[in-house]
C-alpha cells in the first residue's frame, strides 16, 4: 500500500504542544498526529454509523418488521418498474 502526503500548517504553539505529547509517547510528531487522527476519524465514523432509537421508535420500528403494510399502489407500480428493467 502506498502512503500519501497529509499537510497542515499549525501555530508555533501548537507544533510544540504536538512535539511534547509525542516525546512523551516515545514517538515521532508524525506518528503521534496520525495515530490521534485515526483514533478520533474512527470514533466519528463509528458514531455516525450506529443508529440509537428510543424504546418507542424500536417498538415502531420492530412491529413494522414484523407486521409490514401490504403494498400499496405506488409500490406496486415501482417493484413492476423494476423488474421490467432488471429482467426479473
Amino acid at each position: 500500500m502506498r502512503q500519501e502526503r497529509i499537510e497542515i500548517r499549525a501555530f508555533a504553539e501548537e507544533k510544540e504542544t504536538l512535539a511534547k505529547a509525542a516525546k512523551l509517547l516515545h514517538t515521532k510528531v508524525t506518528s503521534f498526529i496520525r495515530d490521534t487522527i485515526m483514533t478520533r476519524a474512527e470514533e466519528i465514523i463509528r458514531q455516525h454509523d450506529r443508529m440509537i432509537l428510543t424504546d418507542r421508535d424500536r417498538d415502531l420500528f420492530m412491529n413494522a418488521l414484523e407486521n409490514p403494510p401490504k403494498p400499496n399502489k405506488n409500490l406496486r407500480k415501482a417493484m413492476k418498474d423494476h423488474f421490467q428493467k432488471t429482467g426479473r
